[in-house]
């Protein structure tokens, strides 16, 4: 068995995600809340989610609730 620490000096994806999403007030898992309400949705009207309708959804999710630049006006943040 091998056992792994965590480095404290590294960041993960999620805590960079999570704390631009503090920083603007927004809940952290609300894009994929939406996701799954706009699934339900769909499915609700007795419509079928086939790939097209998955991947409309969550490019709405992406376009409207994570900034596309997140990571990129994060890394200019923090190491300039």
């Amino acid at each position: 068995m091998r056992l792994v620490e965590d480095n404290p000096s590294s960041i993960s994806l999620l805590d960079i995600y999570r704390t631009e999403c503090a920083n603007r007030g927004v809940e952290y898992d609300a894009p994929i809340s939406r996701y799954y309400e706009r699934l339900a949705a769909v499915q609700a009207r007795g419509s079928q989610a086939s790939h097209q309708v998955l991947r409309d959804i969550l490019r709405e999710v992406q376009a409207t609730m994570v900034p596309r630049g997140l990571v990129r006006e994060w890394a200019a943040r923090t190491f300039a």
